[in-house]
């Protein structure tokens, strides 16, 4: 019997443990800040801008429309404080959510598992009474046929 509670909580650990390392696997995140990237790439296009102007590659109105261009897409491209801020509350909460379902995952499904085999794995201790006395019968009929098999074989 301990054999089998052995190897039912080794499954069930199993279990445990194939759920819950994708939800408590850490996420890799890189350590450059997007926001800094973003604005050093389009300080880098101003600055190639600015050099076109120089060299005379483009006019004054091409400039300055490429230049409203730049400055919209720098508005759209890198988020403000607020916006930041924002996302590393949502970060927050989803990380509490994530141990949240691990932490209800470890305690149901042992649960589950213990419950489901008390209800429908367990089965009766024993034999049957039906089958027993079927089997009691059927072996009783043998012996007597043997018996007479071992009588007739005697007179011989």
């Amino acid at each position: 019997m301990w054999v089998f509670w052995g190897v039912a909580l080794s499954f069930i650990a199993v279990a445990l443990a194939a759920v819950l390392y994708p939800l408590l696997k850490k996420r890799e995140t890189l350590g450059v800040d997007r926001r800094a990237m973003n604005v050093e790439i389009y300080k880098s296009q101003f600055e190639e801008l600015e050099n076109d102007l120089g060299n005379g590659t483009i006019s004054e109105e091409q400039h300055a429309q490429a230049r409203a261009d730049l400055e919209r897409a720098l508005l759209t491209d890198v988020p403000d404080e607020q916006a930041v801020k924002q996302a590393q509350i949502e970060q927050g909460l989803a990380r509490l959510y994530t141990r949240a379902a691990a932490i209800v995952v470890v305690i149901a499904l042992p649960l589950v598992s213990l419950v489901l085999y008390g209800k429908i794995g367990a089965g009766e201790p024993g034999v049957h009474p039906d089958v027993a006395a079927k089997m009691a019968g059927g072996a009783g009929a043998q012996h007597k046929q043997i018996a007479q098999m071992v009588a007739a074989l005697a007179e011989k």
